[in-house]
């Protein structure tokens, strides 16, 4: 894949969020628009809001030390059922998301991929 900039907030260019996101992935890579989630353990991580209409991410489990829960940002859902919790179990579960915006959640994300990745709410 050659060498590609690694950024504390994992979310690519570091000037589309705010010092406030960084680390909340945890130990992640960023290739492009493909993040790539490493854990040493159970760990609950909180998704950045996105920044603007389309912008597109795929989160992908790298190395699994242990479940990885990404919880979608500010009360918001990945999906129609309410969905807004995400379990990465397994090295492969993968998961892509394209921001959205509606008059109920205002911008956020929307699941547009998924490959074993456990949706749940809490």
């Amino acid at each position: 894949m050659g060498s590609n900039p690694r950024y504390d907030i994992g979310l690519g260019d570091p000037s589309r969020f705010s010092t406030t996101d960084k680390d909340v992935l945890g130990d992640i890579e960023e290739y492009g628009a493909t993040y790539l989630i490493k854990s040493a353990g159970a760990e609950t991580r909180i998704l950045p809001p996105p920044t603007e209409v389309g912008q597109m991410m795929i989160l992908c489990m790298h190395t699994d030390g242990g479940n990885v829960v990404v919880t979608a940002p500010n009360s918001t859902v990945y999906n129609q059922t309410g969905n807004n919790t995400a379990t990465f179990g397994d090295e492969g579960d993968s998961m892509g998301l394209v921001a959205v915006e509606n008059a109920t959640h205002g911008l956020h994300w929307r699941v547009f991929f998924n490959d074993g990745v456990a949706l749940t709410t809490v």
